[in-house]
């Protein structure tokens, strides 16, 4: 049985933070995801960022 719960889709990495990254904040929307790094600069991932469909 596959698992398809929205929750859990990651179809565009919205679930896998860039490596080596460390942030003091974070907001997840359903296909990405943001947040703040120590410096206070944004950096996002998933969908509608670079290298992501």
């Amino acid at each position: 049985m596959s698992d398809t719960h929205p929750l859990r889709e990651n179809s565009f990495g919205q679930s896998e933070p860039p490596a080596g990254e460390v942030f003091t904040a974070i907001s997840c929307g359903d296909l990405h995801t943001c947040a703040l790094r120590p410096d206070g600069t944004p950096v996002c991932w998933g969908k509608g960022f670079p290298d992501t469909p």
